[in-house]
């Protein structure tokens, strides 16, 4: 399985989203982004990934997405956002204790965990995609891809991220991409590497 982290630490888990101003205040619409571009293919649902989208919060809550069991995820950005407004609605509802999963809808699991906690259950090693770090070259490393939302990753995270034991920072060349683009190009390069691109290039 193919694993992918986006943290947003400045964006509130809140149990309503402006779906008519994504973008107001913590980026909503980049949220909704990464999720169509973390699991979506031309014409499916990319079966072999898992996307965590953590949210700073208060309170900090993560968003698990299994591209094995996701439904109704549509390459639209407010039906996008729609659905996981849905699964933040679900855990307030249930308003489980803090680090219980909740099974929202169907292939999203909501997890109320601040960041270090989120890290500490990922498989290691923790790949950073870093814009500091030199270019990759070749085939991506295994691992966890970790990614930083509009604002990258604060203070907090940094310093949760350097106690994990095994951590690579792999950089993508000298152009800095919004987090939904870097999703894309990781994607791209372990499609070729295992020799062939899900959903070709439909829609042309």
């Amino acid at each position: 399985m193919r694993r992918f982290v986006v943290a947003f630490p400045s964006t509130a888990a809140a149990s309503k989203v402006d779906l008519h101003n994504l973008a107001d205040g913590g980026r909503f619409d980049l949220v909704a982004r990464c999720a169509m571009t973390g699991l979506l293919t031309s014409h499916g649902i990319r079966s072999d990934t898992v996307l965590e989208l953590h949210l700073g919060g208060p309170p900090p809550l993560t968003l698990t997405l299994d591209g094995r069991k996701v439904t109704h995820l549509h390459p639209s950005e407010r039906a996008a956002a729609g659905l996981l407004q849905e699964a933040l609605s679900s855990w307030y509802r249930v308003a489980p204790p803090m680090t219980v999963p909740v099974d929202t809808t169907p292939g999203i699991t909501a997890r109320g965990e601040d960041f270090g906690r989120l890290l500490d259950r990922l498989e290691q090693p923790i790949i950073l995609l870093d814009e500091s770090a030199p270019a990759h070259a070749g085939a991506m490393p295994p691992g966890t891809f970790l990614v930083g939302g509009h604002r990258g990753l604060g203070m907090a995270d940094l310093a949760a991220l350097a106690v994990q034991p095994q951590v690579l920072r792999v950089g993508l060349g000298p152009v800095h991409y919004h987090a939904d683009a870097v999703l894309s190009v990781v994607h791209y390069l372990l499609d070729t590497h295992n020799g062939a691109v899900p959903g070709g290039f439909g829609g042309l």
